[in-house]
């Protein structure tokens, strides 16, 4: 419901595992009504009808599409909480749930998880955030040890848990109760603990010990792969446009199979099925886990190249404020320069002030189809680059930061050319002369667009 916005901490402070639970349990409570209303919509729409849902039109729900967040469908194995809330009998297995109802809650719940079950997921633009969780050492080790002093924290409904966690605060630690859910939901072990090691992955100028890439080395990071595709029994499709999130897959893949050849029943039977294939042809597959099948669509290489060309400018004032450089240009005198040029510009830079947005922001969307674009390009923050080196630790590799930069660059240009090119599409990519020198042949040679360097100032 538009407005409506859970927390888990706030609905253990009322008594309650979830926030809508929590407006269940208070029939006076003010969005009550409002949640209803939308709740019947959709139930109507899913192919509920009659009293309390019990005519289920399965054609409808069949051949319905449903649009939602990422987090919404990732968690949709749990029990409770929005899935629950949709359907029809939701209240009747609250109440159930409430009062230890052991035997009617399950048939309820049975009955809602059938009737619920999603058929296929289309997971667009995966970010790595989907697929990987970090936490600095020092919070994981707090909550571990919070664990370890409450017997059973993790039976522990979640009013206790709250208990427990309010008491165990007094150190003063700034940790929220819904962070402390996510670290105990990640299951972190001693092996996801990783040593950040900027010699990995160089990157920068001038690189003092102090540096700002250089001083992030030895600090520790629990990092672990996330697994609510395994948990989750729909089929699922992820789209991405980026090299570093296939590249994620990838390594998840050869990871599924690694494990499914060790496994004592699947690696046996996949080892006979696949002798048999070299000598008597295809016979059918055994039964064994699912894992990630990847497909390749180029696109790009198939657009006529005047679609694709992108002009790259160098400006050392594409830089961050310095306080002890307060006279120093820097980004906002280009953003300023540009709007003075042009005041209806549209600029996207890691800088992002009232002129213009991130390139986050910018990702996906189709507003700038046929427009102009002035994209600035600036060196990656210490945290942005700690983050990339913890991912190439978890994958073994030691491109992540290239790939990032690639990764962005092919987004931004790709907001008005590509596919979405028109008449009046034009991208001018503002960057440093530092930052080229590191990525230039990256962009000349793995990019999906035709970059050109231009001398005069565009604007």
């Amino acid at each position: 419901m538009p407005g409506f916005r859970s927390s888990a901490e706030r609905a253990a402070r009322d008594g309650w595992s979830s926030q809508i639970e929590a407006v269940y349990a208070d029939p006076r409570h003010a969005q009550l009504e409002g949640l209803n209303d939308y709740r019947r919509r959709i139930q109507f729409e899913l192919g509920w009808r009659g009293d309390r849902g019990r005519s289920f039109d399965r054609t409808v729900r069949d051949s319905t599409v449903i649009f939602t967040t990422h987090g919404l469908v990732q968690n949709w194995f749990h029990p409770g909480g929005t899935r629950y809330w949709l359907h029809p009998r939701f209240g009747e297995w609250l109440h159930a749930r409430n009062d230890l109802d052991h035997r009617t809650e399950r048939l309820f719940r049975g009955q809602i998880q059938y009737e619920t079950q999603l058929s296929w997921v289309l997971h667009d633009e995966c970010s790595m955030a989907d697929l990987l969780t970090i936490q600095p050492r020092e919070t994981v080790d707090w909550v571990h040890k919070l664990i370890a002093s409450v017997p059973n924290f993790k039976t522990l409904g979640m009013v206790a848990r709250l208990e427990a966690f309010e008491s165990y605060r007094k150190d003063g630690r700034t940790v929220s109760f819904d962070e402390i859910l996510g670290i105990v939901e990640a299951h972190y072990t001693d092996r996801d603990l990783i040593t950040i090691n900027p010699d990995v992955e160089p990157f920068g100028v001038n690189n003092s010990p102090n540096g700002p890439y250089v001083r992030i080395g030895g600090q520790q990071y629990y990092a672990r792969i996330r697994d609510w595709w395994t948990r989750n029994s729909y089929r699922l499709t992820v789209t991405t446009t980026e090299r570093k999130i296939r590249m994620a897959l990838e390594f998840i893949r050869r990871r599924q199979l690694e494990r499914i050849d060790a496994h004592p029943k699947y690696g046996p039977a996949l080892r006979e099925w696949r002798a048999q294939i070299d000598t008597v042809g295809v016979t059918a597959k055994p039964d064994v886990p699912p894992t990630w099948r990847i497909t390749d669509l180029p696109v790009a290489s198939y657009l006529p190249r005047d679609r694709m060309t992108v002009q790259i400018y160098l400006d050392d004032r594409a830089r961050a404020y310095r306080k002890d450089k307060p006279d120093r240009e820097w980004v906002r005198h280009i953003h300023e320069e540009i709007m003075a040029y042009d005041p209806a510009a549209i600029i996207i830079s890691n800088k992002a002030d009232e002129y213009g947005i991130t390139p986050n922001k910018a990702k996906g969307l189709n507003d700038y189809i046929g427009r102009k674009i002035y994209y600035v390009m600036m060196f990656p923050s210490p945290d942005q680059y700690r983050d990339l080196l913890v991912e190439n630790a978890v994958f073994g590799t030691g491109n992540c930061v290239k790939l990032y930069l690639l990764d962005e660059f092919d987004q931004i240009v790709g907001r008005t050319l590509g596919f979405r090119y028109r008449p009046g599409s034009e991208v001018i990519v503002i960057m440093p002369t530092r930052l080229w020198r590191q990525i230039g042949l990256t962009l000349l040679t793995e990019s999906n667009y035709d970059a050109q360097v231009i001398t005069d100032c565009p604007w």
